[in-house]
């Protein structure tokens, strides 16, 4: 499939700032299950802007705006083509036992301030499941059942106990929960930073985060505890990382005294058909 993204940032000043330095992660990975095939990036006000891979292989682009102004817009804009993901087997848990120690998987096993290791379900041992893949699937459920999805009823900083506490949250929460139920289980997993493509919400808002575990026999596989399914062809992955420090679209700091707000508008549609008006959500 091939996908058309559109994705705009807009940060407005209620005063002008003197100088705005901040990176960017809008550019969709490039790996064994999709290919960005092109990506632009355009800045208002135009000034250089730089890039560099992470050590995670995120791309990041990032400028410095250093005279005064009191608005910023980012637009990036990427074709991607996904393919299905495979259904290779599933790892046995001392296959996966085997992995960890031969791969240098530190990062995607550690607790974070954001994953920390004091989540977890009443009840779940993780030995009455067959192979890790199993309590992926039944977690992803779980987290569906047992969670309300409601904005603004969390932070971008919220950890996960408290997201388990409160039962409520986005889907960067829902991720952060099972990140760390996973870690528990010593299932090597990783915060995935994308959008999703529906047909029924073509209109709306569509970027999403879900979660991907080292399960299967070719490597990761994809998560959605949102909707409390597997990931399809439907989800572009646009960054990956420990939890969503590691993946925010925009972050930067400004010199000045003025207080920001800040919209944002994503567009994803089948490559062929045009693209539409852009439709701002207050951040």
């Amino acid at each position: 499939m091939l996908y058309a993204i559109r994705h705009v940032t807009k940060y407005h000043y209620d005063q002008d700032i003197q100088e705005n330095v901040m990176e960017v992660r809008k550019h969709p990975i490039s790996n064994d299950r999709q290919r960005c095939l092109t990506f632009s990036l355009s800045m208002d006000p135009e000034v250089r802007v730089f890039r560099y891979q992470d050590h995670l292989g995120n791309v990041v682009h990032h400028f410095d705006v250093p005279w005064a102004h009191h608005e910023v817009q980012i637009v990036g804009e990427s074709v991607v083509e996904v393919r299905k993901p495979e259904s290779n087997g599933n790892l046995s848990w001392d296959q996966l036992a085997k992995k960890v120690e031969s791969h240098d998987f530190y990062d995607m096993l550690e607790p974070t301030a954001l994953v920390d290791m004091a989540t977890g379900f009443e009840g779940i041992d993780f030995k009455d499941f067959e192979t890790p893949h199993d309590l992926a699937v039944a977690l992803c459920k779980m987290v569906r059942a047992q969670f309300a999805y409601e904005k603004a009823s969390t932070q971008v900083d919220s950890s996960s106990t408290l997201v388990m506490r409160q039962k409520r949250g986005v889907s960067q929460d829902f991720a952060h929960v099972m990140l760390s139920v996973l870690r528990q289980a010593r299932i090597p997993c990783r915060y995935i930073s994308g959008y999703r493509f529906s047909p029924e919400a073509a209109e709306v808002d569509t970027s999403h985060a879900w979660v991907e575990a080292f399960v299967s026999e070719s490597g990761w596989r994809g998560y959605d505890p949102s909707r409390g399914v597997v990931t399809d062809e439907t989800y572009i992955t646009n960054c990956v990382g420990r939890d969503y420090a590691d993946c925010p679209p925009t972050r930067g700091v400004f010199r000045g005294n003025a207080q920001s707000t800040l919209r944002y508008a994503v567009h994803v549609r089948p490559a062929e058909i045009p693209a539409r008006e852009d439709q701002f959500v207050r951040f």
